[in-house]
């Protein structure tokens, strides 16, 4: 219910207002009423309100003081004026300040009815808008959250090293660094009894506990910046960023006080205990994206995979989970060019665990095809993991098997992507029949599939054969015929209720539609009902 407030300084009309009105049926519930537009303006100032019915002319403060009120304050108040036949041109200057209708006096039952029916309308409408403007921006939002912990992720595993591409993706998603001045320092952290932890004392998951062990950092207060990277059980690893030209000693005792103070608040916060494992400094961004994939591959060429440490196997792991997004982003270039990569990373591996390594990894890219409902059925005809034909001693051989079971999978992927059109076409024209009586846009049909305007129009025609306005016009018009058989509607609520406010524009696109007025056409049925009977 839409919540109204009446203000007359004639009693038997306000009495009038509430007794003879059915506003329930109308979607409203009166909140307050008043016979003097001070007492309005004062309530006004501590309650909400959707509607004011009020008189244009009263003692003190008018029903245009309140409608200036109204605009000054920029409230989405809904303001209906009361005039007399002399005051409503007067009043129809009020537009400026946010007045939606006028009443003309003697006022009749059935204009009340009428306009208030709109008004509910459009109130539906702006409410429908701002949710979707909403839901639209907590999109964006978590978008943008996601593609920024995604840039410090690629900086990272060192699939960001162009200075170009770095200070392009900084500008694209307004983060403040300075890649060639601020010293970094990726710290690796356990949690005491972290499963146990999780399990017993925690419920709104592992990416939630991360972001609060982040915010905790954060809220140290000092002038450094923390990015959270990634996480293993019991293990996570974050980004520490200096501020531009810190000295060494300095940026040390920062990071130092910042983790000390978030051991303490870890622990009295949550009742866990945070200790340091790994601590890796780097001089700037720019040497942290360049220089720690070296980093890594000239420790793996000096171990064992025996003695391989926690970091290297997290790094291995992180190359698998970018390889994936690669894969499933359908992007080739950079899927054979990680794939060289990681080939050359796990040379120093030895023959067995190279292949258990692999095995893994596409165990891993069945797994997310199938979750992901992409038919592998091809794909299983051959035992996919098994290695054992191949002589595992000749590097080349083996890694051309690889590339041809990655490219067996894009191709699969790729195969299916003529299902997924049919599938957005459906989704569209269902969001149409449900919402057809809607102020429906393009626009807003394409962030209803994720899609860009553009896309979405030029799919729609090339499957259905029709403009995304024509078909909606089409179901509205068939709507409309459905309708007019029912005489419970009166036709100016027929357009209203299939999406057209204007009773004018329904009755021009229900004669080019169908080559009759929706009353021409109302009548005729009605007489071949009669002729039939």
């Amino acid at each position: 219910m839409y919540r109204i407030m009446i203000v007359d300084d004639e009693e038997i009309m306000r009495d009038g207002l509430k007794s003879l009105v059915n506003w329930e049926s109308l979607g409203f519930q009166i909140a307050a009423d008043f016979e003097d537009g001070q007492e309005a303006l004062e309530y006004l100032k501590n309650n909400e309100v959707d509607v004011i019915l009020t008189d244009i002319k009263m003692t003190f403060v008018s029903g245009l003081d309140l409608a200036r009120y109204v605009n000054d304050q920029k409230l989405s108040t809904k303001v209906v004026l009361i005039s007399g036949y002399k005051d409503f041109e007067y009043a129809r200057q009020a537009v400026n300040y946010n007045v939606v209708q006028y009443l003309l006096k003697p006022i009749s039952l059935k204009d009340v009815n009428r306009v208030f029916a709109e008004i509910r309308m459009k109130i539906d409408r702006e409410k429908e808008l701002q949710k979707r403007q909403e839901d639209y921006q907590k999109k964006f939002n978590e978008l943008i959250s996601f593609m920024r912990d995604q840039f410090f992720t690629d900086l990272v595993l060192g699939a960001l090293k162009d200075r170009n591409e770095i200070n392009k993706r900084l500008e694209m998603l307004d983060l403040n660094l300075d890649t060639q001045n601020s010293p970094c320092c990726l710290w690796t952290a356990t949690i005491d009894r972290y499963e146990e932890f999780i399990n017993e004392n925690w419920q709104y998951g592992k990416d939630a506990f991360c972001k609060t062990i982040t915010n905790i950092f954060c809220s140290a207060r000092s002038e450094l910046k923390y990015q959270f990277i990634n996480r293993r059980e019991g293990k996570f690893k974050i980004l520490i960023i200096g501020t531009p030209n810190i000295s060494e000693t300095d940026f040390i005792k920062k990071i130092e006080s910042d983790i000390e103070y978030a051991k303490n608040n870890a622990e009295k916060l949550l009742g866990i205990k945070l200790g340091s494992c790994h601590t890796d400094f780097y001089e700037t961004l720019y040497d942290l994206a360049i220089n720690r994939p070296k980093r890594i591959k000239d420790e793996l060429e000096s171990i064992n995979y025996k003695d391989i440490n926690e970091d290297i196997k997290e790094h291995l792991l992180d190359q698998q989970k970018l390889l994936m997004t690669h894969v499933f982003n359908g992007n080739r270039e950079s899927v054979f060019s990680l794939m060289e990569q990681i080939f050359k990373e796990t040379e120093p591996l030895g023959i067995k665990q190279r292949v258990k390594f692999f095995t893994d990894l596409f165990n891993i890219l069945l797994n997310q095809l199938q979750i992901n409902q992409i038919d592998i059925s091809k794909l299983m005809k051959n035992s996919w993991t098994d290695f054992s034909d191949l002589n595992l001693s000749n590097p080349e051989e083996f890694k051309k098997m690889l590339f041809m079971k990655l490219d067996n999978i894009l191709h699969s992927i790729k195969g299916d992507e003529e299902q997924p059109d049919s599938i957005i076409i459906s989704h569209i024209k269902e969001y149409i029949h449900e919402n057809y009586n809607k102020d429906i846009t393009l626009e807003q049909i394409a962030d209803h599939v994720f899609l860009s305007p553009v896309y979405v129009s030029r799919l729609f025609k090339e499957k259905t054969g029709e403009n995304f306005s024509d078909y909606l016009v089409k179901v509205r018009m068939e709507k409309a015929l459905k309708l007019l058989e029912e005489p419970r509607y009166k036709v100016y609520e027929v357009g209203y209720e299939i999406g057209y406010m204007s009773t004018k524009y329904f009755y021009k696109l229900f004669k080019k539609y169908y080559g009759c007025t929706p009353t021409e056409y109302r009548k005729n049925l009605f007489f071949l009902k009669r002729k039939g009977d």
